[in-house]
């Protein structure tokens, strides 16, 4: 599982009618963390600029990915997050980089 993370303005709250209703969380930045996730590894969490200028200097980042999301104009930067500090002291387990395993050919059985 990886985890995206962004920053900015979205709109909450319970969208539809009275008779048919459900609490939502939508607009351009819902769709860019979405987007930002997509791009993460299992066990890595990227974060968009504006979260990483909103955290300050408590997160360690452990590198950095240009992308160029769908809906987006321009190549954007995202941060690898590999702890956070001012107190809480938590990172992220080492990611173990296995080898790649050669899956067997598929069995097919024509009839």
């Amino acid at each position: 599982m990886g985890i995206g993370i962004n920053t900015g303005d979205v709109v909450v709250g319970n969208i539809g009618s009275s008779r048919r209703t459900k609490y939502a969380v939508v607009g351009g930045n819902v769709n860019l963390t979405g987007r930002i996730e997509s791009y993460t590894l299992g066990g890595q969490i990227l974060a968009s600029q504006g979260t990483i200028d909103a955290c300050g200097p408590v997160l360690r980042i452990d590198g950095q990915l240009e992308i160029i999301p769908k809906g987006v104009k321009a190549p954007i930067t995202v941060y690898e997050v590999g702890g956070i500090d001012s107190g809480y002291k938590i990172s992220v387990p080492p990611r173990i980089d296995r080898p790649l395993l050669e899956l067997p050919p598929p069995r097919c059985n024509r009839i």
